[in-house]
């Protein structure tokens, strides 16, 4: 009965709209390198085939990226010390171009025990060349880093899906 009751949640989680924030978990020093999110932060294969996964602001509850992040910083103690999170708007990842054409495509992709995941993926069929170009062009919009320390204050919990 609960399984049920989780796949009805699931479909009645709206579309990923252009205002919505999105976050993304990273780790000091792996992926953090001077203050800045480094290239390698962004897995090639992901933009090609599973998907970039962040979290949708307005509905993740925060103690799901409170516990991914105890959770993977045990996988790698040394290269996972300090979590952030990257804050920024779908629309600006929406309207980034690659050679005339949108560079990724951003979704929800809401999965049992988070409501308020999403993805993005390269909106075309490239090479790792063009990857390693379009995580270039995504980079700069990961910059906005804050400590996980603060995500209480940086995401207002206030959706019900979660509850």
């Amino acid at each position: 009965m609960e399984s049920i009751q989780q796949d009805e949640s699931l479909d009645q989680i709206p579309p990923l709209a252009d205002d919505e924030w999105l976050l993304r978990l990273h780790f000091s020093p792996e992926h953090i390198c001077d203050g800045k999110v480094v290239p390698t932060a962004i897995s090639t294969s992901d933009l090609k085939e599973r998907g970039y996964s962040l979290d949708r602001e307005s509905i993740v509850d925060p103690h799901i990226i409170i516990d991914r992040a105890r959770t993977q910083s045990i996988k790698n103690p040394t290269g996972r010390q300090e979590p952030y999170i990257s804050r920024f708007e779908c629309c600006a990842i929406r309207c980034i171009e690659d050679n005339g054409s949108p560079a990724f495509e951003v979704k929800e992709s809401p999965i049992e025990g988070n409501l308020g995941h999403a993805h993005l993926i390269s909106a075309q069929k490239l090479g790792e060349g063009g990857l390693k170009r379009l995580r270039n062009l995504l980079l700069p919009h990961l910059q906005n880093l804050v400590p996980l320390s603060s995500l209480g204050e940086c995401v207002p919990h206030t959706n019900s899906l979660n509850t």
